[in-house]
């Protein structure tokens, strides 16, 4: 996200509450989209589509350093749908008519529980997302990611499917991660496939039920 809205660091000092605003009050950079357009383009004359997405977790900035006293806004704690949507837009104007997109993430692994309103929070903001995107007449595929964390897995398993979209192409989306992979030199255990069995499992049973 911080490379649509880049952020105006001053001196060596961390960055502040007030350049974080100032960066989501500015403009969208251009240049920038425009070079992600050029990639959506080679990957559609290679014969294939694209999925763009705006890689936040409803956090601005995304990653911080470690030890870092950067500070940090979220959904309902600075960034306001609004704001967050301010961006959607923009970049639903660049690709809505693009052939080599094949749907858009609008929100990338998002830990609720890290900002104020949670589940009633991430969901106002991924509707008034979906909603941006069709007011700039775009039809794509929307991805909406599921919200499966401890704290509110109970409510968002029997509650069921929130976006309303006039035009029905809502995919909800789920990331899943098992242990021990890629950056772990440890000694294969089945053990540790549980956790990841048991949310895919979930995810499946929450999309059958309400399917």
């Amino acid at each position: 996200w911080e490379r649509i809205q880049p952020i105006a660091r001053t001196g060596s000092g961390p960055v502040t509450i007030g350049q974080l605003t100032s960066a989501l009050d500015g403009p969208v950079d251009e240049s920038y989209l425009d070079g992600v357009a050029a990639e959506v383009d080679k990957i559609h004359t290679a014969g294939m589509k694209a999925v763009v997405g705006l890689h936040s977790g409803c956090r601005f900035p995304y990653r911080q350093k470690p030890g870092s006293n950067d500070a940090a806004l979220f959904c309902g704690e600075g960034i306001s749908a609004d704001r967050i949507s301010r961006v959607w837009t923009a970049i639903s104007t660049v690709f809505k008519n693009r052939r080599g997109v094949f749907a858009y993430d609008i929100l990338n692994d998002p830990i609720i529980t890290s900002f104020p309103g949670g589940l009633v929070t991430y969901r106002t903001v991924t509707q008034s997302l979906v909603d941006a995107i069709r007011a700039t007449g775009d039809a794509h595929t929307v991805w909406v990611q599921f919200p499966e964390d401890r704290a509110n897995r109970g409510s968002t398993m029997t509650s069921g499917p929130w976006i309303h979209d006039p035009l029905l192409t809502i995919t909800y989306s789920q990331h899943f991660y098992p242990g021990r992979t890629a950056v772990d030199n440890e000694r294969y255990d089945p053990a540790v496939d549980a956790p990841i069995i048991a949310a895919v499992s979930g995810f499946a049973a929450w999309c059958a039920r309400w399917t």
